[in-house]
């Protein structure tokens, strides 16, 4: 019986031919991690199950420190070949401070599974953007074209179509109303003047720039919903070739489209009153996976922004990141993406969004082949009988049957009651705009456990076997091709 006053974590490993390795965590894990995480963990201390994370793993190797490296022959050679790659799509990647290839120190590993570790916990990017495109939807915004002429501001300081009812004016709108006063005598600055007059006098002087020009030149006004001010407001002032195809929102949704089933993880910022959107889009591999070391690629997404108000530019760069120290110094490389101003129709941003994000996915070949591989294979070239059974492979006809079959053979269970957790995966596969392909069946997994339909310990689990899967069914396409 182990002593419970002893702080040491023992670990025992069965390996699958029966054998065993006892030992503290550390040493027993990293065995575990190189063996490819095959056979089963107990905790000697409490006698129950190890699950393992990427936390847990560790190198076989680390630097000892910056006059005692250790560098990996023949991670530097895979290094140098990735690096090529990546530089020929465009990619200003930065120098390593070390040779590629050089294992970092203990302080670099542990720094990389913790950025890894808040990277996992990041919502799904394209979860993020469709969020943000909505609350700018519920916004209502509209735009109406109107005559210089036909404008007038009333005495309450609003805009609008003269004798209708007039709007209220955003700060970020004031400037270009401004803007179009100019040339007819106004102070180069004088928008900070007019915000300090009362709005009867502010009025006055507006409406006599207005009739001294061109009365038939036409403008595009946009409304929309201010909270703040409970009712419609101005909130940008803009030529008439403005377009109304290339909002935030639109502009979201296409990117969400163009990465679903991506697992890219990211974030989506939205300023209101200036319209500023800022997001970025990136997959991480885990430590697992690359075996991190100076040199490796490890990153790859796509980072952009766009601005609704006026003047403003949609910009959208494919990124990497590579780590460049044995102390896990990460830096980033760009690549050229794509930049339009807000000008005629926005209908080539899409397209040109996808060719962006089809860049980045390059950056992580292994990651974007498992991936590709599952959105081109329909659900039933998949050999399932070594997946679930041949009983239970002979019940798969589509994605909702598969799921079932998953769940039944314990393959996809986070311990609960099996029907409610099949009612959440075919919930969340009918919210996926799937084409019966194996990746629709991961899409389903990862979308549970990000629906918040299961609490933190379960959507961990269901993420790991999302991750499981689709390295497995990744390793069984090609076999169930040669096999055809």
């Amino acid at each position: 019986m182990p002593d419970n006053n002893d702080t040491t974590t023992l670990l025992v490993w069965i390996r699958p031919d029966g054998t065993s390795m006892t030992g503290e965590k550390d040493a027993v894990m990293a065995a575990y991690w190189q063996a490819g995480k095959v056979g089963s963990l107990t905790d000697l201390r409490i006698h129950a199950p190890v699950v393992a994370k990427a936390d847990d793993w560790q190198p076989a190797v680390t630097s000892k420190g910056f006059t005692d490296l250790t560098v990996d022959a023949d991670k530097a050679e895979s290094i140098k070949k990735r690096a090529e790659a990546i530089k020929a799509q465009g990619f200003a990647l930065p120098d390593p401070w070390f040779a590629a290839g050089t294992r970092m120190m203990q302080v670099g590993v542990d720094t990389y599974k913790k950025t890894h570790r808040e990277w996992a916990d990041r919502p799904l990017a394209v979860d993020a953007m469709r969020s943000t495109a909505q609350r700018i939807r519920e916004e209502r915004r509209t735009d109406f074209v109107v005559r210089v002429g036909d404008l007038r501001m009333d005495a309450d300081g609003g805009l609008g179509r003269k004798g209708l009812r007039s709007s209220p004016i955003e700060s970020t709108a004031w400037r270009r109303i401004y803007k179009m006063l100019q040339g007819v005598g106004v102070l180069p600055d004088g928008v900070k003047l007019l915000a300090t007059l009362d709005p009867a006098t502010r009025a006055q002087i507006v409406n006599e720039r207005l009739a001294a020009l061109d009365p038939d030149k036409e403008v595009k006004i946009g409304l929309r919903r201010n909270t703040a001010i409970g009712g419609w407001a101005v909130f940008r002032a803009t030529s008439t070739r403005y377009p109304i195809d290339g909002q935030a929102d639109v502009l979201l949704d296409g990117l969400a489209d163009t990465m679903d089933g991506l697992g890219w993880r990211g974030s989506v910022v939205y300023d209101t009153g200036s319209t500023d959107v800022t997001f970025d889009a990136c997959h991480m591999v885990d430590p697992v996976s690359l075996d991190p070391a100076v040199g490796d690629v490890f990153r790859a997404g796509v980072k952009g922004s766009t601005n609704d108000a006026a003047d403003g530019r949609y910009i959208l760069v494919p990124v990497a990141g590579r780590i460049v120290c044995i102390n896990c110094t990460m830096m980033d490389a760009y690549a050229p993406g794509y930049s339009k101003l807000h000008r005629g129709s926005m209908e080539a941003a899409l397209a040109a969004s996808f060719a962006v994000v089809q860049k980045a996915v390059t950056v992580l070949p292994v990651f974007a082949e498992d991936f590709r591989v599952l959105r081109d294979t329909p659900v039933m070239d998949l050999p399932w009988e070594r997946v679930v059974g041949t009983k239970a492979a002979h019940e798969i006809e589509d994605v909702p049957t598969a799921l079932r079959a998953l769940v039944t053979a314990g393959k996809v269970d986070h311990g609960t009651a099996r029907d409610a957790l099949v009612q959440h995966l075919l919930t969340s596969f009918k919210a996926e705009s799937g084409t019966g392909s194996v990746a629709d069946v991961i899409n389903a997994v990862t979308r549970t456990a990000h629906e918040r339909l299961v609490d933190e310990c379960k959507r961990d689990t269901l993420e790991r076997q999302a991750g499981a899967l689709t390295q497995s069914f990744a390793r069984l396409i090609p076999v169930a091709a040669q096999a055809r």
